[in-house]
């Protein structure tokens, strides 16, 4: 019944989804801060008008749920008056599809890595979020591609340095890491 924050579908021994919010308030991050809800998350960023959240819709038990929260998703980040700072991901294409609907001038990111760049802009899907196997080793000419067209690129999970400089010189619009440093 709520949204919240967690990257994983697992935390403290807890389903997120199927957990009751009472329950999951319990569960205690590594820095002993509670697990937060999607609200509290965009009213602490509501505070620097600097800070760029990048929202994923996770998929859920049924396409059903998925579409649930993201609707529920997009029409809070409105309601708080944060389209502006937020952008959103989701391996879901229904979801990227219902958010497109919702709000047309929202940054998506499809990533699931099964549809190319020309598909993307013609359903109104901003940027190729692909893992970097998907990039690298299967579809380097994706990012070429997609930047001939206004699609952006980024790769994940990249952690290596080797790897990062691979996607550098493909020119990757971004990538994202466990290792900033």
């Amino acid at each position: 019944d709520s949204l919240m924050i967690n990257h994983d579908g697992r935390i403290g021994g807890y389903d997120v989804q199927t957990t009751p919010y009472s329950t999951l308030r319990t569960v205690k991050l590594s820095n002993g801060e509670a697990l937060p809800s999607l609200s509290e998350y965009l009213r602490q960023a509501s505070k620097s008008q600097n800070t760029k959240l990048i929202i994923e819709i996770k998929d859920h038990k049924s396409s059903a749920r998925t579409l649930e929260a993201t609707r529920a998703a997009v029409e809070m980040v409105e309601r708080m008056g944060l389209k502006d700072h937020v952008e959103y991901i989701a391996f879901s294409h229904d979801a990227c599809l219902l958010i497109r609907e919702l709000d047309g001038n929202a940054t998506i990111g499809y990533l699931n890595g099964d549809r190319d760049p020309e598909t993307l802009r013609d359903e109104g899907i901003d940027i190729m979020d692909y893992s970097s196997s998907v990039i690298l080793k299967s579809k380097p000419d994706y990012v070429d591609r997609g930047h001939k067209i206004g699609v952006g690129t980024n790769v994940w999970t990249v952690n290596d340095r080797e790897t990062m400089m691979k996607c550098i010189a493909l020119c990757a619009d971004y990538i994202t890491t466990d290792c900033p440093d």
